[in-house]
């Protein structure tokens, strides 16, 4: 249907032209939708379970390179702070869907002119990894509903968002075996965080 609508938009009359792209922009938001709630419908799947080793600081520095430069585009630095590895007992392909879904929200509410940054941190038998912005932050009533499915706050009401990538983070947290949350970060920006357990004796993602 997209790929119709496209060809369709630069045969239409100027009038019209305005609809044909809504109905694009319309059409893309479902298949995001769509596709969101395919990954949670493969969570919990036969095998998901089968833990993997994972470097988070590696997995950061990867997805910081993918997206910085989409954060760039939008004003917004992306840092991380993690000097030494955090291997984390992780689901397999969960980490880059958690760290896609947490930078893809922090960027959409960042200020343009702001930093966010990723950190990853050892902690006695679990490791965490937090996605830190600068932006609005969330009240203590929206930050305990923000996993809910289809829940969104005004941020991405604006936007278009789904209201299903924190979802997404807390059921892959919960498939590895750890708990995702929200704090507040210093100043007026949010602190979205995953726990994982610390690995050992499993094998390291190939």
């Amino acid at each position: 249907m997209r790929l119709r609508l496209e060809n369709l938009e630069g045969s239409v009359d100027a009038e019209l032209r305005d609809d044909v792209e809504a109905a694009i922009s319309e059409s893309a938001r479902l298949s995001t939708l769509v596709d969101q709630l395919l990954r949670l419908a493969r969570t919990g799947a036969p095998g998901v379970n089968q833990a993997h080793m994972v470097d988070l600081m590696a997995a950061i520095k990867e997805r910081q390179e993918i997206w910085a430069p989409l954060a760039g585009e939008r004003g917004v630095t992306l840092q991380t702070d993690c000097n030494t590895p955090c291997q984390a007992s992780v689901a397999p392909g969960a980490i880059e869907q958690i760290l896609d879904n947490l930078l893809a929200n922090a960027i959409e509410v960042a200020p343009t002119g702001t930093t966010i940054t990723l950190r990853a941190m050892s902690h006695m038998d679990i490791v965490k990894l937090h996605v830190i912005d600068q932006g609005h932050g969330m009240s203590d009533d929206q930050r305990q509903r923000a996993f809910d499915r289809f829940w969104r706050g005004s941020a991405t009401t604006d936007t278009g968002g789904s209201g299903l990538g924190l979802a997404i983070v807390a059921q892959l947290a919960k498939e590895s075996g750890g708990e995702a949350g929200l704090s507040p970060a210093p100043g007026s920006g949010l602190d979205a965080w995953v726990s994982f357990p610390k690995a050992s004796g499993i094998r390291h993602k190939a």
